[in-house]
């Protein structure tokens, strides 16, 4: 009787280790990216690839055609605004850019279709002045699978 009980007391033990090891191994139930900033879940990640449109020197290409449509790149990026159109070198530029992902939501009708809300403050200067500047301005991308990587189709 005392072998069985030492042995169910080694097995609960081993099991309670196992459990505390597991949990302080990092594991969740979603991927780091799978959280945005403020610690909402995200159902999809595009913050990344919004952050780079916004800054993107090359204009659209093959490297953004996979994640976002002609017209979303042309009305995000920072060198297709109006007040940028002459300035012949963006190198002397200076931004500051802030890009935050408030929450994202299934469409109700589609669960195919991803709704996410985004924010973002910008302040664009050259040597002599300020050119254009945004604080918080909101901004809401339609997005949708394209294969494994979400594409986004439209701002709204």
């Amino acid at each position: 009787m005392k072998g069985l009980r030492l042995f169910i007391s080694l097995v609960v033990i081993a099991i309670v280790i196992s459990i505390i090891l597991f949990l302080n191994s990092g594991f969740s139930g979603f991927h780091k990216d799978d959280t945005a900033s403020n610690g909402a879940v995200r159902l999809v990640n595009i913050y990344d690839v919004v952050n780079d449109a916004f800054l993107y020197t090359e204009g659209f290409n093959d490297s953004m055609s996979p994640y976002m449509s002609k017209d979303v790149f042309n009305l995000i990026n920072v060198y297709n605004h109006p007040d940028l159109s002459n300035t012949i070198d963006t190198k002397s530029l200076k931004i500051d850019f802030k890009l935050e992902e408030l929450n994202q939501k299934e469409d109700e009708d589609d669960n195919t279709l991803y709704y996410v809300y985004m924010n973002y403050s910008i302040d664009v200067k050259n040597e002599h002045s300020r050119l254009f500047s945004y604080d918080n301005k909101k901004l809401t991308f339609k997005v949708r699978y394209n294969g494994d990587l979400p594409y986004i189709e439209a701002l709204e």
